[in-house]
């Protein structure tokens, strides 16, 4: 019996950390807004890696309700697409974003309410119309 224990801990230490896809309790929309240093509506492009886990992603600013006045193009850190199947994670699409500020850069992590637009309908609802920030065409 002891053996079989050990193997099977053995072959759990083996897998990825990352290989169990997160459980999340997410925020209300209203509590997520308020933690939040920007909401806004975003177009992801590319990626560039900072790490094995994370990345920055390059983000044209399509609609702001939080945090974002006058930006076309941001960076926003980020888990690597590949390496976390959670909402928060960004790959490439269009995103109802809510980012928090880690130092002077703006952060989405994972069980965060960033999501993909067309699973946003709810956020959205809640959140009103939003604004076109300055300086997009």
């Amino acid at each position: 019996r002891r053996l079989k224990l050990w193997v099977g801990v053995a072959t759990l230490s083996l897998l990825p950390s990352r290989a169990v896809p997160c459980i999340c309790a997410t925020n209300s929309i209203q509590v997520e807004f308020k933690k939040a240093a920007a909401v806004f509506v975003g177009e992801v492009s590319s990626f560039r890696t900072i790490d094995e886990h994370r990345s920055m992603a390059q983000v044209k600013v399509l609609k702001v309700w939080k945090g974002v006045e006058s930006l076309e193009q941001l960076e926003i850190l980020t888990d690597r697409p590949s390496s976390n199947d959670c909402s928060g994670v960004l790959s490439k699409g269009t995103y109802l974003i809510y980012a928090l500020k880690e130092g002077q850069l703006l952060a989405t992590w994972p069980c965060m309410r960033t999501r993909l637009l067309k699973d946003a309908g709810e956020d959205l609802k809640a959140l009103g119309p939003g604004r076109v920030p300055r300086g997009v065409r």
